[in-house]
This record gives structure tokens, C-alpha cells and sequence, in this order.
């Protein structure tokens, strides 16, 4: 399975559920860490430093549609969400992304000759 495209906008945290990790917008844990005086890129996840920052801004389902809810909102959007992880929200949301799941859409069928009677059901004996 494709990992989704998102992802590189959130550090995966532990596991939730079977299946299922937490994360954490990777802008907001940089925008936290940054009042700490320290940056994303000189530490780990394992410091103390960034799983307070992670535990400050608060984390997200792993998942397509609550991170597009995250980068996109509702009324605001994320204000620490970078151009490209807005733009992959936008593309996920209206189901371009080849990252993202797209359902088949249903079809109305119609017999061949609408003016025949449906064949009739067997009996079960």
C-alpha cells in the first residue's frame, strides 16, 4: 500500500490502534520548538524537548481527512501548515492526489427493455 503524501507533513507518533498511528503537524511542533530555542532538525524524537513540543500543540489521527481538517480547517486553516502541505490538503480534499483513495461512483442501471417484466425469482424447495 502507498504511504499517503501527507504524512511528510506530520511525524508519526505511537501506535493508537492496531492500524492507526497519532501525529503532530510537523509546522506547529517547529513554530513550538522555536520558542524553546531549539529546531526540529537538531533533535529527535526521543528528547524531551520535542515530545513537549509534540504535547503542547496537541496531536492529529493519522489519517487523510483529519489532516486535511487540520491543514485546511474549517473557518481557519492551520497557520504554520506550509504552501505544499496546503496544496496537498487541496488535492486530497477534491480527489485529485493519486495519493488519496477514490470510490467508484454509482451508475443508475436500467434494464436493456424497461417495457419487460423482471425475470421472476426461483422458489426454494
Amino acid at each position: 500500500m502507498v504511504e499517503n503524501p501527507l504524512w511528510d507533513y506530520f511525524w508519526r507518533g505511537v501506535k493508537q490502534n492496531s492500524s492507526m498511528y497519532i501525529s503532530y503537524c510537523k509546522g506547529c511542533v517547529a513554530v513550538e520548538l522555536q520558542k524553546t530555542g531549539a529546531t526540529a532538525s537538531t533533535l529527535t524524537q526521543d528528547t524531551a524537548a520535542f515530545k513537549a513540543a509534540c504535547q503542547a500543540v496537541g496531536n492529529t489521527r493519522g489519517e487523510k481527512h483529519a489532516w486535511i481538517a487540520h491543514i485546511l480547517g474549517g473557518k481557519t486553516p492551520c497557520p504554520n501548515a506550509s504552501a505544499e502541505a496546503r496544496a496537498e490538503a487541496t488535492l486530497q480534499k477534491t480527489g485529485s492526489s493519486s495519493g488519496s483513495s477514490q470510490k467508484r461512483q454509482r451508475t443508475e442501471s436500467t434494464p436493456a427493455d424497461a417495457s419487460e417484466p423482471p425475470p421472476k425469482k426461483h422458489s426454494r424447495r
